[in-house]
C-alpha cells in the first residue's frame, strides 16, 4: 500500500486501501453466515479418509515441535475456509499491480498466487473451491473500488471534501496546536 501511496498518490492508495478493506469484511460476513471446517478438521472429524497435515511436518522440521498450541494461543477461527483469504489477498495484490504497471510487463506476478493456490489445496489447508471463491472475492473488491472511485469522480468527489472538511482540517489544526504545545516545553 505505502509503495502504491509513494509512486501513485493518494487516489490509488485509497482505492487500493478501500478494495483490501471490501475483501476483508466480505470474508469475514461470509465467515460469520457460513462457517466451513477446512479439508484437515473435516477428516479429523471423520467426514471422509484421513488427510496428513504436510504444514504440521514442516512446522516441525522448522523446529516448532507442538505447532497445535502455538497455534491455539493465536486465537484463530478454524472454520474460516470460505472464502480462502490465502488466495484472496495475493490475487488482489497481482490485480493492482498489472493495472498499475500494465499486464504485459507483470505478467508474472501472478505465480506467486498460483504456486499459493496450489499449495493451500495440497497441504490440506482450503478445498479448490475455497480458493476459485477467495479469487473472485478479490476481483468483487478489486470492482467495487474501482466502481466507487469512478462512481466519486464523476460526481466531482463530494466524499474527498467531506473528509478534508470534517477530518483532514480538524486533526491538521489539533497536531499544530500540539507541535506548539511541545515546542512550549523545550
Amino acid at each position: 500500500g505505502v509503495l502504491i501511496w509513494k509512486k501513485f498518490g493518494d487516489r490509488m492508495y485509497w482505492q487500493f486501501m478501500l478494495a483490501l478493506l471490501l475483501l476483508s469484511y466480505g470474508a469475514f460476513l461470509a465467515y460469520l453466515i457460513f462457517p466451513a471446517a477446512p479439508p484437515w478438521m473435516a477428516s479429523d472429524l471423520g467426514y471422509f479418509d484421513p488427510i496428513r497435515r504436510i504444514s504440521s511436518d514442516i512446522w516441525w522440521a522448522m523446529g516448532i515441535k507442538d505447532f497445535s498450541s502455538f497455534y491455539a494461543n493465536l486465537s484463530p477461527n478454524p472454520v474460516a475456509a470460505v472464502p480462502s483469504l490465502h488466495s484472496a489477498y495475493p490475487a488482489l495484490f497481482a490485480l493492482f499491480i498489472n493495472r498499475l504497471y500494465g499486464v504485459k510487463k507483470t505478467w508474472w506476478v501472478w505465480i506467486y498466487p498460483a504456486s499459493l493456490w496450489l499449495g493451500v489445496v495440497y497441504l490440506g489447508e482450503h478445498y479448490i473451491i475455497d480458493v476459485i471463491l477467495g479469487l473472485l472475492y478479490a476481483v468483487l473488491a478489486y470492482v467495487g473500488a474501482n466502481a466507487f472511485f469512478e462512481w466519486q469522480r464523476k460526481r466531482g468527489w463530494p466524499l474527498r471534501s467531506w473528509w478534508r472538511r470534517v477530518v483532514a482540517e480538524p486533526t491538521a489544526k489539533q497536531y499544530q496546536k500540539l507541535t506548539k504545545r511541545l515546542n512550549k516545553h523545550r
